[in-house]
């Protein structure tokens, strides 16, 4: 047999060669198809992950800088514009007292200065505050005040007592329960009255006599004060307010005790004006022993005059005590000392007052006064029915008793007060008393409509009047 030429013994061996790749082939294939696919499905999933991941990142930074706007938005123009940020941030309101006496001798043949039968607007305050940030708030208060006591006889003068007053303008900065600063007009923390004043929060509408010829009530000056409390407990804490302010000034010296009744009315520091330079420091420290339970102490020194280092200086106390749930009990006493000028400068100013015609008067030495009070607040079963209470939430009567008493001491007397009276020691007191019984309707807390009858005493009024009154105070 012949022997096979090499590319037929190639072509022998490729034959079987092919049959096995053949056999093995689509085997192979199959399983590298089956990876591809699973690496492309596990990359699917990771992009789809991917994907989700920034989805939400997108979401969670889209919504925080909506946030951010709206926030920014809410604190620049809040929804409804500029008269919606006003009602927001701005509050407005104030209280007005509108008072009726009729006191003194009402017989036909007493004369003038000896009764009157008056209707009274006697007091009217708009009062604004605005939260400029969580911790920079504004108030002010502006007082439109006509004296009804005082002015009944003036008017036939033909002089007007009406006033039109800034009682406080001021802005505060918080920092802490315990420490907050308070800058511009401030109410002067000389006793508690002052410091809550408005009528609508007190039973009787005539201020006590304490808080009219002693303590010049409201009594505002421009200065900067601290103030603050610390709690010891849940039902203990106390209250401080220290202030740096103008100070009273020489207006104690351009009055008649006798004639003006003005007491230390007139000698309360003009705003953005400091008569000597020299800065008076008051405050008043209020304690709570318990929660029904305050306590409170006052003091006040200051140069007063023009010229010279005469001094006032003052000390107060206050209480209030609510017991037995429905009784209140309070009050508040304040002594001020004058330091009289040398008598060099009495002279000088009695030859003066003897030059222009008119009557002499001293400076007060001192003056001092004080009122108490108890309260009792109720409501009869029977009225609950009637118009007094239908309508209403919390309507209450409050029954009060109040006494009054103030003096202005060693001031010369005005038929022959003369600079040898002041020098010689010839000097005379001014002081009035007064007791007063009413019942107040409260239909909210905010209102109070009073009635009662005052029995008067004493030489600081034009008349030592006996009568009725009526009061009608609204808060706003």
């Amino acid at each position: 047999m012949p022997h096979a030429t090499p590319p037929a013994r190639l072509l022998a061996l490729a034959l079987p060669l092919a049959f096995v790749l053949a056999a093995h082939a689509p085997s192979a294939t199959a399983q590298s198809s089956r990876e591809l696919e699973e690496k492309v499905q596990r990359l699917e999933k990771e992009v789809e992950e991917l994907k989700s991941l920034v989805r939400e990142r997108k979401a969670s930074e889209e919504g925080e800088l909506k946030a951010r706007v709206d926030r920014y938005l809410a604190e620049a123009r809040p929804a409804g514009g500029v008269l919606q940020a006003a009602r927001d941030r701005v509050k407005l309101g104030g209280y007005a007292t509108l008072l009726y006496h009729n006191l003194g001798d009402l017989s036909g043949d007493a004369p003038l200065d000896k009764h009157f039968d008056v209707f009274s607007l006697k007091r009217v305050v708009l009062s604004v505050s605005a939260d400029v940030t969580e911790r920079l708030k504004v108030g002010a208060e502006i007082e439109f005040e006509q004296e009804v006591l005082e002015s009944f006889l003036e008017k036939r003068r033909g002089i007007d007592v009406d006033e039109i007053e800034l009682e406080r303008l001021h802005i505060d900065w918080h920092f802490s329960d315990a420490l907050n600063l308070r800058l511009g007009q401030v109410l002067v923390p000389f006793g508690k009255y002052n410091q809550i004043h408005d009528d609508n929060l007190h039973e009787l509408p005539d201020r006590p006599l304490v808080d009219t010829f002693v303590i010049p009530t409201a009594w505002g000056e421009t200065g900067v004060s601290l103030f603050g409390s610390f709690a010891f407990s849940e039902e203990s804490f106390l209250t401080y307010d220290l202030a740096v302010v103008n100070g009273l000034n020489e207006g104690l010296q351009e009055q008649n005790p006798f004639e003006e009744h003005h007491g230390l009315n007139k000698a309360r520091g003009d705003i953005g004006a400091d008569n000597n330079g020299d800065k008076a420091v008051v405050g008043r420290v209020g304690v709570h022993p318990l929660g029904n339970l305050e306590l409170g102490v006052s003091g006040y020194t200051g140069v007063y005059r023009d010229r010279g280092n005469e001094r006032v200086n003052g000390v107060a106390l206050d209480y209030r005590w609510d017991f037995l749930s429905q009784f209140t009990l309070q009050g508040e006493a304040a002594y001020f000392d004058v330091e009289k000028p040398s008598d060099r400068f009495l002279a000088q100013l009695f030859a003066e007052r003897e030059a222009a015609g008119e009557l002499a008067a001293g400076f007060p030495g001192h003056t001092w006064g004080l009122y108490s009070e108890l309260v009792y607040r109720f409501f009869p079963e029977f009225l609950k029915d009637t118009f007094l209470a239908k309508g209403l939430d919390a309507p209450t009567l409050e029954a009060v008793v109040r006494y009054d008493y103030a003096m202005v001491d060693d001031v010369v007397p005005l038929a022959d007060g003369s600079f040898e009276d002041v020098r010689a020691g010839r000097l005379e007191d001014a002081d009035q008393y007064r007791l007063t019984l009413g019942l107040g309707y409260r239909p909210s807390p905010a209102v109070i409509f009073s009635f009662g009858y005052m029995w008067n005493a004493g030489d600081m009024q034009y008349f030592d009047g006996d009568g009725v009154f009526l009061g009608a105070s609204v808060g706003f």
